[in-house]
């Protein structure tokens, strides 16, 4: 049986917009989405592809205890379906949100088929996007932190804005870590720094960056949705990855590439929110970067092709991906049609 598939949002500051979005999911059988979401009618269907394997803790499982009314909010709205890679993913899931396990698919992520990219291909627009060419043996260092809305102080604290709400860390990173120095340091390396913040902190970097030479560039969404369908398009022409407890770094396992981890504000960070996975060092496969000292020493170490943690990252990618990359867009559509065709 046929079926029609429509890529819709909501867009909030319209009626109209939110008007039809409303009456489209009213009309759908099945919902595929991946932030979360309630079906409409009884016989409606939601699948949920949800966004990374989680480290941090959330919803119930977070420490902050203010989060336990949301946490029970979205237990309420539990999918029908929820893509899985495997038993560990699901484990922690279902410790967060409380899906059973008959509702899980191990089809995988739709968005790791972007891994299998040609590397080369992305090289050439990462060129583009920095407008000049990059050379064969230049290395490219991807900077994708979690989004957060803390920032240390320095003395174990969070601080606000003159407005009361929560700040950003990253300037204090950008501030004290990314300097003329560290420029030098990439130059020597013959490196590149593509920083990629979430988007709510794009505008807190910029004026950081433009500040900086060549070698540290931010990276925006704009910048590269002009060529490629999805930023893990150009994961394959990276070299490695730093980032922190952002679930990017489970994906880029796939990837076999170093690693490093910037855990300066980790004690903070597991009392503020908490992770599931402990001892938290145990399951980060990289460089621990604390201080700008390891942070130099991590560009040096991809640029001379050092790779101490190879071992590591195999056995976390046969516990969390034990089917490798799936088909999942294909397997996902012989679900629905063989459901379909049941009911």
């Amino acid at each position: 049986m046929p079926f029609t598939c429509r890529l819709i949002s909501r867009d909030r500051k319209g009626l109209k917009n939110r008007l039809q979005y409303e009456i489209l999911l009213l009309k759908s059988r099945w919902i595929v989405q991946d932030h979360g979401g309630r079906a409409w009618y009884p016989r409606q269907q939601v699948i949920e592809l949800w966004h990374g394997i989680p480290l941090k803790g959330m919803d119930w499982m977070d420490a902050n205890h203010h989060m336990l009314m949301k946490s029970a909010e979205i237990t309420r709205s539990m999918p029908d379906i929820v893509l899985s890679s495997g038993q560990m993913y699901e484990t922690l899931f279902s410790a967060c949100r409380y899906v059973p396990s008959a509702r899980y698919l191990r089809y995988g992520f739709p968005r790791l088929k972007w891994l299998r990219t040609d590397g080369t291909a992305g090289r050439e627009i990462f060129s583009r996007i920095l407008g000049r060419s990059i050379l064969k043996d230049e290395k490219i260092i991807l900077w994708m932190p979690t989004h957060r809305k803390v920032k240390s102080n320095g003395n174990g604290h969070v601080c606000s804005d003159s407005s009361g709400h929560v700040c950003s860390r990253l300037p204090a990173l950008l501030d004290s870590w990314l300097t003329p120095e560290f420029e030098k340091v990439l130059e020597h390396s013959n490196a590149i720094l593509l920083m990629k913040p979430h988007p709510n902190d794009e505008n807190v970097v910029r004026d950081r960056t433009e500040t900086l030479g060549s070698r540290v560039v931010l990276l925006k969404n704009e910048a590269y949705s002009e060529y490629v369908e999805d930023l893990y398009c150009l994961l394959p022409a990276t070299d490695a990855l730093i980032t922190d407890y952002s679930s990017v770094y489970f994906d880029y396992l796939l990837l076999d590439k170093p690693i490093g981890f910037v855990v300066d504000d980790l004690d903070d960070y597991r009392q503020n929110r908490g992770f599931l996975l402990e001892p938290v060092g145990r399951w980060m496969p990289g460089t621990r970067i604390e201080a700008l000292k390891d942070l130099k020493e991590f560009a040096r170490s991809v640029a001379q092709g050092d790779d101490l943690h190879r071992e590591d990252r195999q056995d976390l990618v046969t516990m969390f991906f034990p089917q490798g990359i799936q088909n999942t867009a294909a397997l996902l559509k012989s679900h629905i049609l063989d459901t379909n065709q049941k009911g």
